[in-house]
């Protein structure tokens, strides 16, 4: 039984044609209420605007909706219902159904529907109380292409839910309470993309053993601590950010189909690539703990985008020396000392290098001659004293710079400030007060000592300086006026003895 709070809206659709049949209105709507339900009778379509909230659906749904045997239901969809089940009265105008939308009822299980729905290619069940399914609840939908069951309580997954018969799946199981899944759950599956983040899996070396193909897998979000998958992942994306990741492997499988990894904001203090080295061209990493453990990493010639952002590396050796292709290098937040041009492939392609918030202590014009292509360069929060003053000479397309919070002397940062302003833009990150930085509002370095100067206590050097000149000032005053009294008494007296 459906108790309407819900509202629905329905489209009817009749299989058969039967000509000369009389038009009829299902439904007799107030035609002051907002929400529609569009109609189908005979292959001629009547629109009527209602929205169902004040009555009740009793079980035998023929009668509610006055459906005859030759009508069908060609779009469903329910929402704010107590529904927990599709009555199975309604089963028989489902035959040529299309299109499924249930949200925000009580549904708590989905059982294996034996009804065939052949022409069934989107079932929307999202955000709902679903905690079970059947082990073979979809396997009658043939044409199923567009699964959503996220937003649910699901906790395990087994047997055969889904069907098989189609590829290019898109299937969204994110946003549940998922622990388990065996690795019957996908078995010849054939994936667009695959949605598996925001759950609560430990463990997924086993769950895509045997998919035929997961060509955008999103595992973010979830517990697991290693992942090192079996059988065949066939894929081109993989999103493991934000889990517990110690280490990735991907040497007990064909990798040589990934493109782009994301494995940011985890535990990493290994990776292992496999054959994904010869494919990557994209490699998020960003907070985790490799230090200097690049190797494999080092190897991918072909990575056009790469970040290594926040991972504690002190030395890059000749990491990227090898990597012509290489647009984007985020080295950023790390504890890097120097940059060396053999570091670099001599013909790099980089646009773009971030290394903000490192220690550096130098990049001179030696360093500039293997960046003939870069745009955006940060030096943000290192400890630059110094900066030549034509980079552009060296780096043509250089149009971003930054160099904030470093060491400079404040007449020499105020002058490269000037200069370099006039060329391109001259970024300066207020987002952050870090000790010694050179940003005016947050203090700067005099041209005697190497100690920061805080806002603070320049205030308070201006102050005793104005009370030092006031004084000086108030000495010079006097002494003035002593010399011009004196003045005065000589030429006095010399005036009384010329008389």
């Amino acid at each position: 039984m459906i108790f309407l709070s819900a509202i629905l809206f329905l489209q009817f659709f009749i299989a058969e044609s039967f000509s000369g049949a009389p038009k009829r209105e299902i439904l007799k709507c107030d035609d002051s209420n907002e929400t529609g339900v569009r109609l189908a009778i005979h292959e001629e379509i009547i629109n009527v605007l209602c929205v169902l909230t004040s009555r009740e659906f009793t079980q035998n749904v023929e009668y509610s909706f006055q459906l005859k045997k030759n009508e069908f239901i060609v779009y469903l969809e329910i929402y704010n219902s107590s529904m927990t089940t599709i009555p199975d009265s309604l089963l028989p105008h489902l035959q040529f159904v299309r299109e499924i939308i249930v949200q925000n009822t009580s549904l708590k299980h989905v059982d294996r529907l034996n009804y065939k729905f052949e022409y069934l290619f989107l079932m929307s069940i999202g955000d709902n109380a679903i905690e079970s399914l059947d082990d073979n609840a979809f396997t009658t939908f043939e044409d199923l292409i567009i699964l959503n069951l996220s937003k649910n309580k699901l906790t395990h997954l087994k047997g055969n839910p889904f069907p098989t018969f189609n590829t290019d799946l898109f299937y969204d199981l994110s946003h549940n309470k998922i622990k388990n899944i065996t690795e019957s759950v996908f078995k010849g599956m054939d994936f667009g993309y695959l949605a598996l983040t925001n759950n609560s899996l430990e463990n997924a070396d086993r769950i895509f053993e045997y998919v035929v193909r997961a060509e955008n897998l999103n595992l973010s979000h979830n517990k697991l601590k290693k992942f090192q998958p079996i059988g065949s992942l066939n894929t081109s994306f993989i999103d493991l950010s934000s889990n517990f990741l110690e280490s990735v492997d991907f040497t007990k499988i064909d990798a040589s189909t990934i493109n782009m990894l994301k494995v940011n904001d985890n535990s990493l203090t290994k990776i292992s690539l496999g054959s994904s080295i010869k494919s990557l061209t994209s490699l998020q990493l960003e907070k985790n703990k490799l230090g200097n453990n690049l190797q494999d990493i080092c190897k991918c010639e072909q990575l056009v985008n790469l970040t290594l952002k926040d991972n504690l590396i002190r030395d890059i050796g000749s990491c990227f020396s090898e990597m012509k292709a290489l647009k984007l290098l985020d080295l950023a937040k790390n504890r890097i000392k120097a940059i060396k041009p053999e570091s670099f492939h001599k013909d790099n392609a980089i646009e773009t290098l971030d290394l903000a918030f490192n220690r550096i202590e130098s990049f001179n014009e030696d360093t500039m001659t293997v960046f003939g292509h870069l745009k955006i360069l940060n030096l943000t929060g290192n400890r630059l004293k110094d900066f030549y003053d034509n980079p552009k000479t060296i780096m043509p397309n250089l149009m971003v710079l930054g160099l904030s919070h470093n060491k400079f002397k404040c007449s020499r940062f105020s002058a490269l400030q000037g200069k370099f302003s006039l060329l391109f833009k001259f970024f300066i990150d207020r987002s952050v007060s870090v000790d010694g930085t050179n940003v005016s509002k947050e203090g700067c370095y005099d041209d005697k000592e190497e100690t920061p100067k805080t806002t603070s206590e320049i205030f308070d050097a201006i102050i005793a300086m104005q009370t030092c000149l006031s004084e000086i000032k108030d000495e010079l005053k006097k002494t003035n006026e002593i010399l011009e009294n004196k003045v005065e008494n000589l030429c006095s007296n010399s005036n009384r003895e010329n008389h």
